[in-house]
């Protein structure tokens, strides 16, 4: 069973800080985990309660949004992190989703077609692999290109598939930024009504479970996202 404790803090402009301890019950692991894995700091940052490679953490209220009922722990944490449809993983997967619910027509690209049923299942209505293509043709030109992999695409292959003004929105490791607190808020309601969920494989929350899970992950193994589950 957890508790929820609430502290006041003091601060340099003598307002009261509201801050909040809470149990965390499960964390979703992404690549960002691997490239801060040499750094001596706490890891991660997906977490539900939060955290999230801890057994518990403290957080200003402000920056806690409540999940709604309808979403399980173990598929709000890796809803934490940002979205995607170059590349079909943790954040693509996800893209998928939210943009057919969002009455999208989804094109997804991957370097082969290993993921292609997986895709269409989750709603894509093209696939296309781009492993050794010089040239992409599409039925329709797009108006949004949403970049998930970890490292940056052949900007050539796609440049001739968009429209005029179209958006390019590279959300790699390198150049995501955490979104506004309503927008989070937005997210968690928005995938609770539709019913949007990660695709998840889970490890106990144990140095020997998380190092198995950074191996699933370097190797190329996740399908798609790697929940810790505290023990």
């Amino acid at each position: 069973m957890g508790y929820d404790y609430t502290v006041y803090k003091g601060s340099k402009d003598g307002s009261i800080k509201n801050q909040v301890l809470v149990r965390v019950t499960h964390s979703g692991v992404c690549f960002t985990v691997v490239h801060y894995r040499l750094t001596d700091m706490a890891l991660g940052h997906g977490g539900a309660g939060v955290g999230s490679f801890a057994s518990h953490a403290v957080w200003p209220e402000l920056f806690l949004f409540k999940v709604p009922d309808a979403i399980m722990n173990e598929d709000s944490a890796p809803l934490m992190c940002g979205v995607g449809i170059i590349g079909v993983g943790g954040l693509g997967h996800l893209a998928i989703q939210f943009a057919v619910k969002m009455g999208c027509q989804v094109v997804v690209f991957s370097g082969s077609d290993t993921k292609k049923d997986e895709a269409k299942k989750l709603g894509a209505t093209g696939f296309y692999a781009t492993k050794g293509v010089k040239e992409l043709k599409v039925p329709q030109k797009l108006d949004n290109l949403i970049v998930t992999t970890s490292s940056q695409p052949n900007w050539n292959l796609y440049i001739n598939l968009l429209n005029p003004g179209a958006t390019t929105s590279p959300l790699t490791v390198q150049s995501s930024i955490v979104s506004a607190r309503q927008i989070h808020r937005d997210m968690l309601d928005f995938a609770a009504f539709h019913g949007i969920k990660p695709v998840n494989m889970s490890y106990p929350l144990t140095k020997d479970g998380i190092e198995d899970c950074l191996k699933t992950l370097e190797d190329g193994r996740m399908r798609y996202r790697g929940v810790l589950v505290t023990q």
